[in-house]
């Protein structure tokens, strides 16, 4: 998925805004119209077709029921249950939040950080719903066992490069 994604998109610096990144992912919203009249709105048939498929396929694996708690299911039940929003469209709509935050992640060369999502998304995160990685009591006992391990590194002969 990510090999994909990466060969899609390229260099990010060439969308001036997430906008046109979404529209070549194609997961944007476009007016559906007949003539003169505006029906409803659909997503885009433009696009790269394998990224908008990589993009579906990961909204799947974050809202199946195996999956942890995660914003992006928070944000999809929230869309179905909360506003009666098709299961299928509520999926795109989670599409184009993952393309969202991805293009804000890449385009501020930063790390993706849940709980500053949550905070933009008015969802409390609090350290429940985080998977918090527990230390082993016994921590110092591995401290000791690695700093050995390392000395013990350090003492295997060198291997000279010839030139």
């Amino acid at each position: 998925m990510a090999c994909t994604l990466i060969g899609a998109i390229g260099d990010v610096d060439r969308f001036s805004n997430y906008l046109e990144y979404k529209k070549y992912l194609g997961v944007a919203a476009e007016n559906k119209t007949s003539g003169t009249s505006v029906a409803k709105t659909r997503q885009t048939y433009e696009g790269v077709r394998d990224t908008r498929r990589i993009l579906f396929l990961m909204v799947l694996v974050l809202i199946s029921p195996n999956t942890k708690p995660n914003l992006f299911k928070i944000y999809y039940d929230r869309l179905v249950n909360g506003r009666g929003m098709s299961k299928r469209k509520a999926i795109g709509h989670v599409c184009g939040k993952i393309a969202q935050v991805m293009f804000s992640c890449l385009k501020n060369n930063c790390l993706y950080y849940p709980f500053v999502h949550a905070k933009q998304l008015g969802v409390s995160w609090g350290e429940t719903a985080v998977n918090v990685i527990k230390l082993p009591d016994n921590i110092d006992e591995l401290e000791n066992d690695a700093e050995e391990m390392s000395e013990e590194i350090d003492s295997w002969p060198k291997i000279i490069e010839l030139t």
